[in-house]
């Protein structure tokens, strides 16, 4: 599916761009890469897409250790958030906890198709750290589908779940 899959993703930007308004994509771009928050002189709270460097170098559970501590940046945060795959994740690196939330729909693994996750954020005022608690919940993949469809997004047959709707 590679070939396939390549092309389909690019059928969903290109839909994507023409989808969203041209407001909402200005804002978008204008925003910051990375949101960091230090309350009371605690422990630094990053924010970011992929990693606290760039947009693309992800970070997955087998990244080599010296991999991990660049991408996590320097000061390294007390606790680095970050997205861009819609799996969940939780590992420490250092004295990093790094959490990525998944995602509550848009599930491309077929074990999560049905699971929508994300993660609370919280600054803990007594202990001085940031706490962050993974959530998950069933998830109605049928509706997600036939939204999906009912929209014309071209990803929808890529989805896992898409043959039993």
């Amino acid at each position: 599916m590679g070939g396939r899959r390549r092309e389909k993703i690019r059928e969903i930007f290109e839909w994507t761009m023409a989808t969203v308004p041209a407001t909402m994509l200005k804002a978008a771009a204008a925003a910051p890469h990375n949101l960091e928050l230090r309350i009371d002189g605690g422990p630094l709270l990053l924010v970011a897409h992929a990693n606290a460097l760039n947009l693309d170098d992800l970070i997955w559970s087998d990244t080599g250790e010296d991999e991990l501590e660049r991408l996590i940046g320097t000061p390294s945060p007390g606790l680095l958030v970050v997205g861009h795959i819609h799996a969940p994740l939780e590992m420490y690196v250092g004295q990093t906890h790094v959490v990525r939330a998944g995602s509550v729909g848009l599930k491309y693994e077929r074990h999560w198709f049905d699971i929508a996750h994300w993660a609370d954020v919280a600054w803990n005022a007594d202990s001085g750290e940031w706490a962050a608690t993974a959530r998950a919940v069933t998830w109605d993949f049928r509706a997600e589908i036939k939204a999906a469809y009912a929209a014309r997004y071209p990803g929808t047959d890529i989805l896992p779940g898409y043959e039993d709707r």
